[in-house]
């Protein structure tokens, strides 16, 4: 196996005739953090969707640590996502949600369940049923438990939605812990300035086809604007309007 962990070949995609995703070529390096930008109908959702086998592309191949991954078999244990609201059992609390699905999880059994808690910032809330959760806190629920599920990747769409300053500053910690430990993280985020010091390599993406795919220091290099800045000047570029 290769450095690249995710490698997406020549990846299309329709809905109901119109184009999600055209003609998508990229590679994801093991243990670096990958941030998707784009707008409205750029292809960010679709793509992440594919890679987390819960669409199949039209044509085209996604390669998992060198294996093809083929739409409706077991998804591969080691990828964990957050792509929407999560889906949480409202009469459980935080740590019983994690030691659930620690349960399931055949890779990982000595998660640290505790630790996961506090490092969401759900420790003062451990009796807490989840129907009495806040947005943030769903959301940061969704995340111990994707993290819990992943392993080796982790796949997550708009991970700051609904998280206050303090929260969105641990979990950008915990993106960094997790790195450090080898975790590969792909995410999408309208909070750019949130990813400028985090972000290894970005994706931009434009009505689904394929603007850059570039590392951060490439980009950055000779530019003397935000990384906000220049991208939502290539989306405007790009006649999208960024979200």
């Amino acid at each position: 196996m290769n450095n690249n962990i995710i490698k997406i070949n020549n990846v299309s995609k329709r809905f109901n005739n119109k184009k999600a995703l055209d003609n998508i070529s990229l590679d994801i390096t093991k243990g670096s953090i990958t941030g998707l930008f784009g707008g409205n109908g750029a292809g960010k959702t679709t793509l992440m969707k594919l890679l987390t086998n819960q669409i199949k592309s039209d044509s085209g191949s996604i390669l998992i640590k060198d294996k093809p991954l083929v739409f409706n078999s077991k998804i591969n244990a080691s990828i964990g996502c957050l792509l929407e609201r999560p889906s949480l059992y409202p009469y459980l609390t935080a740590r019983e949600h994690l030691s659930l699905f620690n349960l399931l999880n055949t890779k990982n059994r000595d998660s640290n369940i505790k630790q996961l808690v506090e490092a969401y910032g759900l420790d003062e809330f451990k009796d807490l049923k989840a129907k009495e959760y806040s947005l943030g806190m769903k959301q940061r629920l969704g995340l111990g438990i994707a993290e819990l599920l992943g392993g080796e990747i982790l796949i997550l769409d708009e991970p700051f939605n609904g998280l206050d300053p303090v929260n969105v500053n641990k979990l950008r910690s915990r993106i960094k812990f997790l790195k450090n430990k080898g975790v590969t993280i792909v995410l999408s985020s309208h909070l750019i300035r949130e990813l400028d010091d985090i972000i290894d390599n970005l994706v931009i993406l434009s009505k689904g086809e394929l603007v850059h795919s570039i590392s951060l220091n490439d980009f950055m290099k000779d530019k003397d604007n935000s990384l906000e800045s220049e991208i939502l000047k290539i989306m405007e570029a790009q006649d999208g309007k960024f979200i």
